[in-house]
């Protein structure tokens, strides 16, 4: 289980960098309920009147990372989803396998790999210019260009959606169109983001009553 405190330390030192709530539920992997309270608890001489922790769940899939036996069992049922919608038309067929980050990038190469599609890597990261502050995306140029390409995403953490918005906008200032993502784990429970098709191998969601 990741810690609290842990997590209220990273939280403060994303609020002091200029992060949003949405941004540090992105980064963290929680639910903005989960950030907003994170961002309370930053806050010092606060801890003693805030309500309750929201209950989250912290996707921890690092001891799937440490083999890439496990990492390449993992990839193969991603490109065995990606295939099924592929068929189903519900992604449309991809030019490029877009890994996501760090921890899409490995997954996305076996996936890659498997649909005999070339891979770019794209990565998120937050920037400070002039006292403002913003999340870009970097592509990573040793990898395929995704430029006027046909894109399917392959992300491991599904928290906010804001990060597959991100990239989905400079998909399009490339001329680029994002036709599907493929999550490992979705923590949201929603189908599309901005009308690109979402799928999931794994669903964490909260149990409600009717």
């Amino acid at each position: 289980m990741k810690n609290v405190d842990e997590l209220i330390l990273k939280t403060r030192e994303l609020v002091e960098k200029g992060l949003t709530t949405e941004e540090i539920a992105n980064r963290l992997n929680v639910q903005l309920d989960t950030a907003a309270w994170l961002k309370i608890h930053a806050k010092k001489g606060t801890l003693a009147k805030v309500q309750p922790e929201p209950v989250d769940v912290y996707a921890d899939w690092s001891q799937i990372g440490l083999s890439f036996i496990r990492v390449e069992y993992l990839g193969l049922m991603l490109a065995d989803l990606a295939m099924e919608n592929i068929e189903k038309g519900i992604f449309q067929e991809p030019d490029v396998i877009g890994g996501v980050d760090v921890d899409g990038g490995p997954i996305a190469l076996i996936v890659a790999r498997e649909l005999g599609k070339p891979l770019a890597l794209l990565r998120q990261q937050h920037i400070t210019e002039g006292g403002k502050c913003a999340e870009i995306v970097i592509e990573e140029s040793s990898f395929s260009e995704i430029k006027n390409k046909k894109v399917l995403l392959i992300d491991d953490v599904l928290t906010t959606g804001a990060r597959i918005k991100i990239i989905s906008e400079f998909a399009r200032e490339r001329g680029a169109e994002i036709v599907g993502v493929v999550i490992l784990i979705d923590k949201k429970g929603i189908e599309s983001i901005a009308g690109i098709p979402i799928k999931s191998l794994i669903k964490i969601l909260p149990l409600a009553r009717s």
